[in-house]
């Protein structure tokens, strides 16, 4: 029997929200976007943007409500759409330079229950996503680290006390935009954000997609996250990472999504339905 991973997959009880900087000001809550009494499970994470949404707008409507400041917005509709925009014109004096920061604007959620990859036989992400808008104000200066890319990550986590990597995790990244491609290429390396990153596992748009965003329809995505752990974890290894780390070892320890914009551009992106189904193995009598 298929089981739904995510708590308040249907964006029910709002947001909490998190800080500009993780080092500077932690992962704690700043400000609560609440609809009812009860406690958000998602946070809205905004790092390094210029404007900070403990200062932004919170609206409420029959059907949907809104979270936005001067650069960034995030709609939830009927319990079931997103709609993502981060205007990054507004975040940049002049084009980016490659050592620069860039700014977020990201969904998140900590996963704490059926969540050990020893226990199960799939893990199916699936979401349906529509490009609403992209434009670009690099006046042509453009450089290979200019991008507006839409991520979404699972991480998995070495979760065994007597693992030489517990605590250590990989980011697992399925990224079903990046503005200087149809589909976005298997890309492979350290976290680089922060000064001791984790290993990044990115997959090949084409390996979850049916088709590029650029169209404007809506897109299916969907992938079994479960075929591939021994892989990821093999090729995390050959880079020096979760060394000592078994695939049993592993649990789902949180998922994002999102934008991250590393140049001049603005992109307004909806997701509908994102959801990670999960099926366990029979027990054994």
């Amino acid at each position: 029997m298929a089981t739904e991973l995510l708590a308040d997959d249907g964006f029910r009880n709002g947001f909490m929200l998190k800080g500009l900087n993780s080092l500077r000001d932690g992962h704690g809550s700043i400000r609560s976007f609440r609809l009812n009494e009860k406690e958000p499970r998602w946070y809205l994470c905004q790092w390094n943007s210029k404007y900070n949404l403990i200062d932004g707008d919170f609206t409420v409507s029959k059907d949907r409500y809104n979270i936005c400041d001067v650069s960034k917005s995030l709609t939830v509709i009927g319990n079931r759409e997103l709609v993502f925009e981060l205007n990054a014109e507004k975040e940049y004096k002049t084009q980016r330079t490659e050592s620069e920061p860039w700014p977020h604007l990201l969904i998140e959620q900590e996963i704490t229950e059926n969540n050990r990859v020893r226990d199960l036989k799939k893990i199916e992400c699936s979401a349906r996503f529509r490009l609403l808008e992209f434009k670009s104000y690099m006046q042509g200066q453009e450089k290979q680290y200019h991008a507006a890319q839409f991520v979404w990550v699972v991480t998995f986590k070495d979760a065994n006390p007597d693992s030489p990597s517990y605590g250590s995790f990989i980011w697992v990244v399925l990224c079903p935009f990046d503005s200087r491609y149809d589909f976005a290429p298997l890309f492979t390396q350290q976290d680089k954000a922060l000064p001791d990153g984790e290993f990044i596992y990115s997959f090949a748009g084409r390996d979850f997609l049916e088709k590029p965003l650029w169209g404007g329809d809506g897109v299916n995505l969907y992938i079994d996250l479960y075929p591939h752990i021994g892989r990821i974890l093999a090729c995390a290894q050959s880079h020096g990472f979760m060394q000592g780390s078994r695939a049993e070892d592993l649990v789902v320890s949180s998922t994002n999504m999102g934008f991250e914009i590393t140049g001049t551009f603005r992109c307004r992106i909806s997701v509908e339905n994102p959801k990670i189904m999960i099926e366990k193995k029979e027990e054994k009598e």
